[in-house]
């Protein structure tokens, strides 16, 4: 078993994205990310770029893009986990944490904390559900219509307050600008629309040939218990489906039980957990 480093993110995405395509929904981020390096975006430039495989097949896969955690695929032989710590060590001493499936990522983390001596936390546990079939839900008042320039402002102070609220991230307005302005220009980003003001946002575009991907749904305080969320969902999810994708895919948080109600509903089921840890720095520890 060997791993190769690569610094040519397309030579990369040629070799990883064949395993990565044998399961598409739990893959999707990782596949995500190979669009986004073979479409260039600026937004995400990769720092690591590895695969472990044997002489004759792929069993592992890892992505790291500043200041996100490593994200690693499922691994069809755990030695490889060992593999991608240790070099990771080498590569990203500072690595601020993983991102993968629940099984992978525990002992991603296991093993990282005994070569650093640095302990690790539960950030997130997350799950990953896929919808084939969009289920007849009550709608409220309103429907669905592409976001526009015109609304660009709400959607960066709606992502802005997303990534506070779910993620506990702070961001800076023009990081979340630039997002905002890659997501019009893909015709990815949705509102509904009840009456003249948007209540609800999801965005809404593919991951692979196969699997269309629904994340960042907001909706403001003052929106919700209205129905508003359920219904964006749904239509989003159906019109990737009308556009020809197999299935649609998602994460969930799994301690807001609110929105796993709302994705059952609609007719999203769990596939498999994903886990991301945060390790501990070196200065945190001296801190203390």
């Amino acid at each position: 078993m060997q791993l190769h480093r690569f610094e040519d993110v397309l030579k990369f995405c040629d070799r990883a994205e064949p395993f990565l395509q044998q399961d598409e929904v739990a893959h999707n981020l990782l596949l995500r990310l190979c669009k986004s390096f073979r479409l260039a975006n600026p937004r995400l430039q990769p720092s690591y770029l590895a695969i472990v495989e044997t002489q004759t097949k792929v069993v592992a896969v890892a992505i790291r893009t500043p200041p996100h955690p490593i994200v690693v695929s499922m691994v069809e032989d755990v030695a490889a986990i060992e593999l991608l710590v240790n070099d990771l060590y080498r590569a990203e001493p500072l690595l601020p944490g993983v991102n993968a499936p629940q099984v992978e990522a525990t002992l991603f983390a296991e093993r990282w904390q005994r070569v650093t001596q640095r302990p690790y936390t539960l950030y997130m546990a997350m799950r990953i559900h896929q919808l084939t079939t969009v289920q007849p839900v009550t709608e409220p008042n309103g429907a669905l219509r592409l976001a526009t320039v015109a609304d660009r402002d709400l959607l960066v102070d709606w992502q802005m307050a997303f990534r506070q609220e779910a993620l506990e991230e702070v961001t800076d307005r023009p990081n979340v600008e630039s997002w905002a302005d890659q997501q019009l220009a893909a015709q990815s980003i949705y509102v509904w629309q009840d009456g003249d003001r948007p209540v609800t946002a999801a965005c809404g575009y593919p991951a692979s040939e196969r699997v269309g991907v629904i994340n960042f749904v907001y909706t403001p305080p003052e929106n919700r218990k209205q129905g508003y969320a359920t219904a964006c969902v749904a239509a989003v999810s159906q019109r990737l489906l009308e556009q020809g994708y197999s299935c649609c895919a998602l994460f969930t948080d799994q301690a807001n039980p609110t929105s796993n109600k709302i994705y059952w509903t609609i007719g999203y089921r769990p596939v498999c957990d994903w886990y991301q840890f945060k390790f501990e720095q070196p200065e945190a520890v001296t801190s203390t």
